[in-house]
Order: structure tokens, then sequence, then C-alpha cells
């Protein structure tokens, strides 16, 4: 669960995809989904930088992936976006 009073979803998954939820300019925010080993500012430190901008907008509520990692939420004030991945 999670929502404006608390709660909270996992920014990472088990192998290794994250998410940062990045303040564009105020009020606009972006989700960038990072792929295993890469990191966003990869590179100025010459390491992996691969990277998608998967969600842009105005009103983010919250965002993360499920325990599991297969499903992957974004909340905005009206609507919810669920990404989900076949097992492999």
């Amino acid at each position: 669960m999670s929502g404006l009073l608390g709660g909270g979803l996992l920014n990472f998954t088990s192998d290794r995809w994250q998410i940062e939820i990045v303040p564009e300019l105020w009020p606009q925010y972006e989700v960038l989904l990072i792929e295993p080993d890469s990191t966003l500012y990869g590179a100025n430190y010459n390491k992996p930088d691969k990277f998608y901008k998967i969600w842009s907008g105005c009103e983010l509520r919250g965002a993360g992936f499920s325990y599991d990692g297969k499903t992957l939420c974004i909340g905005e004030s009206s609507d919810l976006v669920i990404y989900s991945r076949k097992s492999c």
C-alpha cells in the first residue's frame, strides 16, 4: 500500500531493476526505469547508464514495484498506471 498518508512501495527488484523519481521542473516529475547494473549518473563515473523515462506528469502520488518485482505501479491524482512482466 502507498498513498498520501503513508506506506510505500519498493524502488528496486530482486533482479536489480530500479526506478528513480526525478523532479523535472516543479511541479513536473518523471519516473525513470533503470536497467540492472546501471546507475542514473553512471556516465559521470565511467559506469553504465541505461535508463528509460516511463512516466512524466504533475500529480504523482507514488510509484514502485510489488514485492515479487513483477508489477510496477505509478499513481497519479486521477490515474493508476500498471506495468507487469512475465515470469522468466
